[in-house]
């Protein structure tokens, strides 16, 4: 039960992050705003891929699927780092 409110907290945070990235990369077209928009979107994808609610709703319990999308969180938590690594050098 933990685990789904904390998850659905970040879901409702990385959502108004993308927004507000996204607003902010059209206001200023800059390559650190985009790498923002990017970070955010990653994280957003992680949180819902991470949310076990979700998973049961989506996947149906399917051992094929959950698999599958047992190890995506951790892929998207990976591309999250690699867009703040490339950020730290721009």
């Amino acid at each position: 039960t933990g685990r789904i409110i904390v998850s659905s907290i970040n879901i409702l945070l990385y959502g108004y992050l993308t927004f507000f990235y996204v607003r902010l990369y059209r206001e200023n077209e800059s390559k650190f705003s985009l790498g923002l928009t990017a970070l955010s979107i990653a994280l957003l994808i992680y949180s819902l891929a991470s949310n076990p609610y979700l998973m049961q709703l989506s996947w149906r319990r399917e051992h094929l699927w959950m698999g599958i999308f047992n190890f995506i969180p951790d892929v998207f938590a990976t591309v999250a780092a690699l867009i703040m690594v490339y950020l730290s050098k721009t």
